[in-house]
């Protein structure tokens, strides 16, 4: 999984909803999973979506994370540059569907714990 992902103006259309990962350029082998659990600094941190907003008729575009927004609205220009250009040590590559169907699976599992924890809390009251 060494791709790096190199885009033009052409390309955001077929990314978006499409899930992307930062990775350090020193280490390709970094994925979501540390010790076989799914870590969850991947999650909230370097794990992004391409999405799209209308604003006055105007399209827009952002880097949504699964928790809180990893960029502002941008133009289709400014968000090739931040996909292209993201640092010297880091770049984006597209998340596998491995990776995607463990992402999702934690996050149900956390959902699942969440509601079963505050059912409990009302049960007790």
């Amino acid at each position: 999984m060494q791709n790096r992902l190199f885009v033009d103006i052409h390309d955001i259309s077929e990314l978006r909803g499409q899930f992307i990962i930062q990775i350090n350029n020193d280490d390709f082998s970094n994925t979501i999973v540390k010790n076989g659990e799914v870590d969850s600094f991947w999650i909230e941190k370097r794990i992004s979506q391409v999405v799209i907003a209308k604003e006055k008729r105007k399209s827009l575009y952002m880097l949504s994370g699964i928790f809180y927004p990893h960029s502002s609205l941008l133009s289709l220009e400014e968000l090739v540059e931040k996909i292209n250009s993201i640092g010297e040590d880091r770049h984006y590559r597209l998340m596998s569907a491995l990776e995607v169907k463990l992402m999702v699976d934690y996050n149900l599992e956390r959902i699942t714990k969440y509601e079963n924890s505050s059912r409990e809390r009302s049960l007790k009251d």
